[in-house]
């Protein structure tokens, strides 16, 4: 009844497609929104894989590094942290993890545009 009584005059027509239009633009602004804060809090996908792969690469080094040692225990030796091939494998673990750290900052320098700007604000306070 109540949507019979709003279409039955030409005045009514107006306010209800008024009503509409500005519940689709909430609805459009609040999906922006959404779409800002979700691209203000995650960096860039490039980014977000360079971490998964830091992860894969470094956990995969520890994992050999972890190997290694149980290696050694297996033999009934202890694993001795100063010999040439613990040394060695913890270096190369170490090394994966600079590596990716190095590389992951150079690709968000590139790719993340604020984080440019934020680093060329610091350089002129710093001049300053």
């Amino acid at each position: 009844a109540y949507f019979c009584l709003l279409s039955s005059s030409h005045g009514d027509k107006t306010i209800v497609q008024q009503k509409q239009r500005r519940q689709s633009r909430m609805v459009e602004v609040a999906r922006k929104m959404g779409e800002l804060v979700i691209k203000g809090i995650l960096p860039n996908m490039i980014v977000l894989a360079g971490f998964v792969a830091s992860y894969l690469m470094t956990n995969q080094t520890r994992l050999e590094l972890l190997a290694f040692e149980d290696v050694l225990e297996a033999r009934g030796e202890t694993a001795r942290i100063m010999s040439k091939a613990w040394l060695i494998a913890a270096g190369r673990h170490v090394g994966v993890g600079i590596g990716c750290f190095l590389c992951l900052i150079l690709v968000a320098y590139r790719v993340e545009t604020g984080l440019r700007e934020d680093v060329r604000m610091l350089k002129r306070r710093k001049i300053d």
